[in-house]
């Protein structure tokens, strides 16, 4: 059996709010949030794409607290995802986001609580226990207040010495020390991977320098999530770029790269091909565009797309 973990250090409520039917009746939606848990969910569908339900077991880890994070272990519950959050003094933070018909949207996202030291050496602990019984940990998100820049350098060493693979989705000075701990797989987005290299990379000879350095850094694969415009992908040999030949018209670009890292873990850990997985991957990304839900695409439409996503080597 193959069998994921997700961290997600900072989790957070979602709520959604519409403002063009706001007064009677307005319907608000609250989801449990953070990237991890929106990779949980994105793989829970890929779970019920491929049927594999005896065959890839997925679990959410990371730290909640408060009424808050009472609510958001429900809502997992509901969801029918598997949780292993450990316990903290501060309260899970929840986040605020406005929307319209035309998918237009603003965010009002909090800080989150403060993590003492104390409260991070027991998750360490807590953290080991659970890793020694996975094949993937899947470290996404911002790290919480009153964390160091090396916690993702921590967790990938500690899944590492239990023979554990870790897919690592961070930016600024967490992922450039994060990959001092070489994992397997990094995913920034196009302007997360500008701020880390300090260059632009609009340019296939600039893709190519990027995806490079980025090697150079520690990743094993690297891949660089564009929105619409698909992803690049570096395997150690070659550059790819996958793109979806579809129209589509967006209506939430929160939550897209997590679907692609579930799509993409879900398939590649089961024994689909690199190059299918990615495909997968961005199908499954294009597909949280028209969901409101972060994760939560419809399997339905990845199906119709998946053959209309195209995979062209650059280099």
């Amino acid at each position: 059996m193959t069998s994921i973990l997700t961290v997600t250090l900072n989790p957070a409520l979602d709520i959604f709010v519409p403002v063009n039917q706001f007064g009677n009746g307005t319907d608000i939606k609250v989801v449990a949030g953070g990237k991890g848990v929106n990779v949980s969910r994105a793989l829970n569908k890929f779970v019920l794409l491929q049927k594999l339900f005896k065959r890839l077991q997925v679990c959410a880890t990371g730290l909640t607290g408060g009424i808050s994070g009472d609510n958001l272990k429900c809502l997992l519950d509901f969801e029918k995802i598997k949780h292993d959050f450990f316990c903290i003094n501060g309260s899970t933070r929840e986040n605020l986001t406005f929307f319209d018909s035309s998918g237009s949207s603003t965010r009002i996202i909090e800080p989150g609580p403060f993590i003492n030291q104390e409260e991070w050496c027991s998750f360490l602990k807590h953290y080991s226990c659970l890793v020694k019984n996975f094949s993937w940990s899947i470290i996404s998100g911002r790290i919480a207040n009153g964390l160091d820049n090396k916690v993702c350098t921590k967790l990938i060493n500690i899944a590492h010495q239990n023979k554990c693979l870790c897919f690592l989705d961070t930016s600024g000075l967490p992922l450039i020390e994060g990959l001092k701990a070489r994992p397997e797989f990094i995913k920034p987005n196009h302007e997360e991977a500008q701020e880390v290299l300090g260059y632009s990379i609009s340019s296939y000879p600039r893709i190519k320098k990027a995806v490079l350095e980025f090697s150079r850094m520690g990743a094993g694969n690297v891949f660089i999530s564009r929105g619409l415009d698909g992803v690049i992908a570096f395997n150690g040999a070659d550059i790819f770029e996958i793109t979806a030949q579809i129209k589509l018209k967006p209506i939430n670009d929160v939550g897209c790269g997590d679907s692609f890292v579930g799509g993409f873990i879900g398939a590649y850990s089961t024994g689909i091909s690199f190059l299918e997985s990615l495909r997968l991957g961005v199908a499954f990304g294009m597909a949280n565009m028209k969901e409101r839900v972060p994760g939560g695409v419809d399997i339905e439409f990845v199906k119709r797309i998946v053959k209309k996503v195209k995979i062209r080597k650059l280099i």
